[in-house]
């Protein structure tokens, strides 16, 4: 049984799936007021206003109540992109148009100097790519690598030189979505929570810490971080009991998965290592941010092949879910491995996103017979989107605490 609803201007996609919402409740193909936004419009009384608000509510609650069961699987992974950070951090598209403003040789660039072009990840593997042709004692090499490294300061001076009251913002956001999780999943039959993430920048850890939750990130040592991805092998318990024959895990504990690499991170000699922060970081600095230019196989394959074989392996576990947030689906890598994932039969896959927007259309075209995949997104009543992180957090995940279903 296929059930959608229609939130002006569209939709949930729930397929029938092997988890049953809460109550048996299932949300019908079209619900009253539908088309919201018009209604306000066009019959604008106080009475039809309180009719639609209402009804508008009713359904953020069953959007709630059907997404409360999910947040319970045993494995669950949260995919966060860049749209998440939007309060702080302006999108890799906008901080790529504005560079291009600044840059001389623009016109190198080729199609990506187009100003619609706003695949700045794409154009820096353009860039690396073409590097590796040309000889490094040529003007033509100086140039493309003066570019890339142009191109590499821009990104990185948008990531720290942040609002200091749109920092503050992101944080209570994600504060707000990783405490309700932390709290719901508090079962030893839960495994941790997994955060799996393409952003640069630090608010995740931020955020973790501000909350008192327990985290690792693939770092072992304390004045020497080097990257060590055994250390996601292992988890904190609680040993306040000694002779137990078994001891607790710690709930609040989170494995922190940075698929693209950190602003924090940079290639040394010995391995991959972590700053501690990034107040003292140069944006001269080649951080390990993908795709990074370096001529080394191994350095290349270091960190990104284990953060990759980490993430395929967490999607095929039993039992998973996992929910994806501010991701545009512009990685054909990443959205190959969550398409495959889809091939599972007890993986769940919810997106918040808008299916007008080019790569979740595309993903959705290939994958909408699947059962196992959610699409939840639209307008709502003061003109924002119901799948921006913020109004998911306050007005739908947090819906299950006020009614009591979590």
């Amino acid at each position: 049984m296929i059930i959608i609803t229609k939130i002006n201007p569209y939709y949930i996609n729930s397929n029938q799936n092997f988890i049953t919402p809460s109550h048996g409740e299932k949300i019908p193909l079209d619900i009253p007021g539908r088309d919201l936004l018009y209604l306000l419009e066009e019959n604008d009384t106080d009475e039809n206003t309180q009719d639609v608000e209402l009804e508008f509510e009713e359904t953020l609650v069953k959007i709630s109540n059907r997404i409360t069961p999910f947040l319970l699987s045993r494995n669950i992974s949260l995919f966060i992109g860049s749209g998440c950070s939007i309060d702080a951090i302006p999108l890799m598209g906008k901080t790529f148009v504005d560079a291009k403003n600044k840059l001389d040789n623009v016109y190198l660039l080729e199609e990506y100097a187009d100003s619609e072009n706003k695949n700045i990840e794409a154009c820096l593997n353009w860039l690396n790519a073409g590097l590796e042709f040309l000889n490094e004692k040529d003007n033509e090499y100086e140039s493309y690598s003066r570019l890339y490294k142009e191109l590499l300061i821009e990104l990185k001076n948008s990531i720290i030189n942040t609002k200091e009251d749109g920092e503050k913002a992101a944080i209570r956001t994600y504060a707000k979505l990783f405490n309700l999780l932390f709290s719901v999943r508090n079962d030893s039959k839960h495994q941790p929570l997994n955060l799996f993430t393409t952003n640069y920048d630090l608010l995740i850890e931020r955020t973790l810490e501000s909350i008192s939750a327990h985290y690792i990130n693939g770092f072992s040592g304390v004045v020497n971080r080097l990257f060590d991805p055994s250390v996601f092998r292992l988890r904190y318990v609680d040993d306040e009991n000694r002779y137990r024959e078994k001891w607790d895990p710690v709930s609040r504990f989170a494995r922190l998965y940075k698929l693209h690499g950190s602003i924090n991170w940079f290639f040394e000699e010995e391995g991959v290592r972590e700053k501690i922060a990034d107040a003292n970081i140069d944006v001269g600095e080649e951080s390990v941010i993908y795709p990074t230019i370096n001529k080394h196989t191994q350095s290349l394959q270091t960190p990104y092949s284990e953060l990759f074989r980490e993430f395929s392996m967490h999607l095929q576990k039993p039992d998973t879910t996992m929910v994806i947030m501010g991701y545009g689906f512009p990685d054909d890598h990443i959205n190959q491995l969550i398409q495959q994932a889809l091939s599972n039969e007890t993986f769940n896959l919810i997106i918040f996103g808008d299916i007008q927007e080019e790569g979740l259309s595309k993903f959705y075209n290939r994958n909408q017979n699947k059962n196992n995949l959610h699409i939840i997104g639209g307008d709502t009543l003061d003109n924002s989107k119901l799948h921006y992180l913020s109004y998911f957090v306050n007005n739908i995940l947090y819906k299950n605490k006020e009614n009591s279903n979590v």
